[in-house]
């Protein structure tokens, strides 16, 4: 699953830091484009005007290149899914979904062979039991997420007072998929957890 600038973590390279992308600057974002070889050298970014359309849809410049420094390294890798999983907000998708479209009309449009990577919903909620769960949902079903997570998510920052097991069955309830993050990286279920064994149970069941 992949961040966006829509996460209050967000960290736009691997190295940074969470509080890097917030220091960074709109040319920071600008070399990188260009260092990563995502926007033609000949294409003047520094000049390019941040207005009209592209100001209904982004916050600002820096955010814009963003998400078009993303959209081009899904064309560049021929990924054909990502699935957008923000911490906390859906905000991310729409915007991912303008930068594909933008970035494929400038530099694809009309060339054959293309993968066009399609943009799957989803949200990373971090429950009251300090799991994450990765909830994966029908384009559709936008309204009711929403509402769902009006409802229950405290802030971006701190997720849901829900359970893991709570959200999983939200998801499982309207159609949708999910899973708890990270158990490639660490087990979810260690020593250090204070959780009994009959919900540790009923969450491997339910996930």
């Amino acid at each position: 699953h992949l961040h966006t600038p829509a996460s209050y973590d967000y960290r736009l390279c691997s190295e940074w830091e969470a509080e890097d992308y917030g220091k960074c600057s709109v040319e920071d974002v600008i070399e990188l484009c260009y260092k990563h070889h995502i926007i033609p050298d000949n294409f003047n970014l520094y000049d390019f005007p941040f207005e009209d359309e592209l100001a209904k849809h982004f916050s600002d410049k820096k955010e814009w290149l963003s998400y078009l420094l993303i959209a081009g390294t899904l064309f560049h890798n021929k990924y054909e899914l990502v699935l957008v999983s923000d911490h906390n907000t859906l905000s991310g998708i729409e915007k991912l979904q303008k930068a594909i479209t933008g970035y494929y009309e400038a530099f694809y449009k009309g060339k054959k062979k293309i993968i066009f990577p399609e943009v799957i919903c989803g949200v990373e909620i971090s429950c009251a039991d300090r799991f994450h769960v990765v909830g994966i949902f029908d384009s559709k079903e936008r309204d009711n997420v929403e509402e769902w997570m009006e409802e229950n998510i405290i802030s971006e920052e701190y997720g849901t007072f829900k359970t893991s097991f709570d959200v999983i069955q939200f998801f499982q309830d309207i159609g949708g998929f999910a899973y708890i993050a990270h158990v490639n990286s660490k087990s979810p279920f260690g020593q250090k957890q204070s959780l009994g064994a009959g919900y540790k149970q009923k969450l491997i069941e339910a996930g």
